[in-house]
């Protein structure tokens, strides 16, 4: 994976073709005595490759802008001069700026994975933990229940005293506390 980003983003590193290097100061001597037939420089690097009558390619590196003195012996040379300044590559112009975004993203999505079993997830703020109850009334009697009928009996002094409580405030009797 690193190998990959580093040829993406640093194509020289790849291998090519091997080209003989020679210094700038010897590139231009070899263009004053007019031993160079065609010259290639890279506006973004200051790499120039030249090619001799002979038909052998060779580099330099010289400074990104080149000087006044050295355009002028450039083109009084005879040599075709051509300059070229390389657009990057798909993947060298969005890579960078889409890798950050999907680092973000995925730790977002690890975050929300690790919240799914706090809190019932983070995304989970404003829903209600409420239950939700029937209004529709229980099938089962007090005859069903199987049990101590003083028990029962109990259960239904309490419901007939919930249902009229007047008659039992007339004889003092009131809900119990606590």
């Amino acid at each position: 994976m690193g190998l990959i980003a580093a040829a993406l983003f640093f194509p020289s590193f790849l291998p090519s073709d091997q080209i003989d290097e020679v210094a700038y100061d010897r590139f231009l001597d070899r263009v004053a005595v007019g031993e160079v037939a065609e010259i290639l420089v890279d506006n973004q690097t200051g790499r120039i490759e030249f090619t001799d009558a002979e038909g052998t390619t060779y580099a330099t590196t010289g400074p990104l802008e080149l000087s006044i003195d050295d355009r002028r012996l450039l083109a009084d040379s005879g040599a075709a001069v051509r300059f070229e300044t390389p657009q990057p590559g798909f993947l060298q112009t969005w890579l960078p700026l889409l890798l950050p975004v999907g680092l973000i993203i995925l730790f977002f999505v690890w975050i929300n994975r690790r919240a799914q079993g706090q809190m019932s997830g983070m995304m989970s703020i404003g829903r209600s933990r409420a239950k939700t109850y029937t209004t529709e009334r229980p099938g089962t009697t007090f005859d069903d229940v199987a049990g101590y009928a003083g028990v029962k009996q109990e259960i239904r002094e309490v419901v007939d005293f919930l249902k009229d409580t007047e008659k039992f405030a007339e004889i003092g009797a009131r809900v119990p506390k606590g």
